[in-house]
């Protein structure tokens, strides 16, 4: 494929901006003449196929993504290279059931080695056991997973982000420093999805995880959150470049407000785990307080507002399924706090040993309003949701943005003939991963 498309660009790299464009206009046409298809080549459908992809990934298409994939000639874009291109749109895009799936077929096609591999892994157990899985006890299994050691610093990084030739100059360098800076962001986003999992699982007590088990990951968890907020203020720019992977958008999760809710309840766990190892009393004071709770909870959802930039909705989206995801992790941690307070077995059975001390409606009562916060937050995300639809049905609202006026006259009303279904498409796509996030929220928080 690499040669195909260096072939149909030529000497692309020496050419000027004003010719350089000109060459990809001429590429186009070529692709309209009739009876030329055979002419154009592989290469030309493939050229054609990574600008779509692009696109898609950028503005966060899922559904066009999805599309084009079962559309694409196996032979000509193997499954290693849509798992670079696609990682991490499921989740970021709220198509859990999606993700799912092809977290879980990723896992086979790449070496253990790879960094793919392993955050594959994480991110399957992870929306598995948010979203797929309703036993406290497998949930937390899965998401704690095995007590191998990740060598993070020796994950290897496989792409060949030259594979599609540059239509800018001397793009080596840049897209150097691009394959190595989202090298970096990947495994740090890997890192904190392994230790926010590990914890949990070590919160619901598997693999016999006790107080000084939880400790230690809550300690992972904090010393790497701390790390990434350091090292990624704000999130860049989505790169233009057409080799560049989709975006992770470590800084918005890291500064989103996203994880704080789950570390308070975390701690919580700890120090449940802590008393009842010390046989000390134990009281709903070791629970966050309800309006800090409410609080960290609201962060998450700032005011909505209607930006001028094209395609902000994604963003909308990015954050709504974000939100989701904190969502589902709290309630399993409050259910966990729950089980452990009461002494509750597997089957919801209590045990029988020495009181705690505790008095059993004050927590739980406490727990059922920290419940209840949790319903109510799920309640402004449906807000949200709606608001996001009723914009994308708002005829007066142009997502996309009018086509530029430097073409030729012959391009500019093919392109114009084209933007309907172009919207079309990019509407569809974001009323799914609304419909999906919607659906997982009515499923998951009650």
């Amino acid at each position: 494929m690499n040669e195909r498309l260096r072939r149909t660009i030529g000497t692309i790299d020496s050419m000027p901006r004003k010719d350089r464009r000109r060459h990809v206009q001429l590429i186009i046409q070529g692709i309209l003449q009739p009876n030329r298809e055979q002419l154009a080549g592989t290469a030309l459908a493939q050229l054609a196929a990574a600008i779509l992809w692009n696109e898609w990934k950028v503005h966060g298409c899922m559904y066009r993504m999805v599309a084009l994939a079962r559309s694409l000639d196996i032979k000509s874009v193997q499954r290693d290279t849509l798992g670079y291109i696609m990682f991490p749109m499921p989740e970021l895009c709220g198509r859990f059931n999606v993700g799912i799936v092809h977290y879980t077929e990723m896992v086979e096609v790449y070496e253990q080695a790879e960094k793919e591999s392993v955050a594959s892994n994480e991110l399957q157990r992870y929306l598995s056991a948010l979203f797929a899985i309703d036993s406290i006890d497998e949930a937390v299994n899965t998401l704690h997973g095995s007590d191998e050691t990740i060598e993070w610093d020796l994950l290897c990084d496989n792409r060949d982000l030259t594979v599609i030739p540059s239509f800018e100059k001397n793009m080596k360098q840049e897209i150097e420093v691009l394959r190595k800076k989202t090298q970096d962001e990947f495994i740090d986003f890997t890192r904190h999805r392994h230790y926010t999992s590990q914890a949990i699982g070590s919160a619901g007590g598997a693999k016999g995880a006790g107080a000084d088990e939880l400790g230690a990951d809550l300690t992972l968890l904090r010393v790497h959150l701390d790390d990434c907020r350091k090292n990624y203020m704000a999130d860049t720019p989505d790169s233009r470049v057409m080799q560049s992977p989709s975006a992770i958008h470590l800084a918005h999760w890291v500064h989103g407000g996203f994880v704080d809710p789950i570390i308070s309840l975390l701690q919580s766990v700890f120090d449940l785990k802590v008393a009842k190892k010390d046989n000390s009393a134990v009281s709903a004071t070791i629970l966050p307080s309800i309006d800090q709770f409410k609080e960290n909870l609201s962060v998450m959802l700032p005011s909505f507002e209607r930006p001028a930039t094209p395609f902000f909705i994604q963003r909308e989206i990015i954050t709504c399924s974000r939100v989701l995801q904190s969502l589902a992790a709290c309630q399993l941690l409050v259910r966990i706090l729950e089980r452990h307070a009461f002494n509750r077995t597997a089957d919801g059975s209590h045990k029988k040993g020495k009181s705690t001390g505790m008095t059993k409606n004050q927590f739980a009562i406490h727990c059922e309003s920290l419940r209840g916060a949790i319903r109510d937050c799920g309640s402004q995300l449906s807000l949200r949701l709606n608001k996001i639809e009723e914009l994308l049905k708002d005829n007066d609202f142009n997502l996309v943005p009018k086509i530029g006026s430097d073409w030729s006259e012959e391009l500019f009303e093919m392109f114009a003939s084209q933007n309907m279904v172009v919207c079309d498409r990019v509407y569809k796509s974001y009323f799914n991963s609304c419909a999906d996030i919607r659906y997982f929220l009515e499923h998951t928080i009650s």
